[in-house]
């Protein structure tokens, strides 16, 4: 358990919550060297999350910590799911969440917002027992097969999964989805959406996660912090 990994995966907690995709809601996790092992922030609101909330989960078995959030299975099956994945994050963006209510298709309208070529997948099938929570091994496999090997899924009227291969990519991923979920929004109340053609798109969605922009991108919302 390194000390530099949760302070990765808090810094990341409080980026999110500033740029006002987490409420008092949220988890950031990674896979660890063990990949059987990964870190999630304990039950509390992620804004106020420090090392001391990180907790150890292993995928090898569904008995969880009490501290673990009760949505906890959205993480583990998508890791189990994706053995590529080094880290998820499930969070309530308002305008992603938005597009998906309202049945607009979330496809890249500036090349700043590229982080996949197809619409995202919604998912919708939410099972009785948690309400709209994903708290079951069943339901949170259902939404890692929604998933499947996209960068991530926006569950309708809920919020959104974003994985990646890093904490830096997938708090990325997410920010700039989110800035491209604004616009189309924005976009969607003046008129007609345009979106990026096919050829645009190709040509930005590896810049997007590349090293370089990645650092970039983070060093300029480590101003607003």
């Amino acid at each position: 358990m390194s000390v530099t990994d949760k302070q990765q995966l808090v810094l990341g907690c409080r980026l999110l919550d500033k740029a006002g995709l987490f409420d008092e809601h949220g988890h950031l996790s990674a896979r660890q060297e063990d990949p059987d092992d990964i870190l999630i922030n304990a039950f509390a609101s992620p804004a106020t999350t420090t090392i001391r909330d990180y907790i150890e989960v292993d995928l090898s078995g569904t008995d969880y910590p009490d501290s673990a959030p009760g949505e906890t299975p959205i993480h583990t099956q998508a890791f189990r799911n994706r053995p590529d994945v080094e880290a998820v994050c499930h969070h309530h963006a308002p305008y992603t969440t938005l597009l998906s209510s309202v049945g607009i298709p979330h496809r890249p309208v500036h090349p700043n917002g590229v982080i996949q070529k197809e619409p995202f997948p919604v998912f919708e099938d939410y099972h009785t027992e948690g309400g709209m929570l994903v708290t079951t091994e069943a339901e949170g496999q259902d939404l890692a097969d929604a998933l499947g090997d996209h960068e991530a899924v926006v569950l309708r009227g809920h919020g959104v999964v974003v994985v990646g291969d890093s904490v830096p990519e997938v708090v990325v991923k997410s920010l700039k989805m989110e800035y491209n979920a604004e616009l189309l929004y924005k976009q969607a109340v003046v008129g007609e959406p345009w979106y990026l053609p096919d050829a645009l798109v190709e040509e930005n969605v590896n810049n997007m996660t590349s090293e370089g922009q990645i650092v970039k991108t983070l060093d300029y919302y480590f101003t607003k912090l």
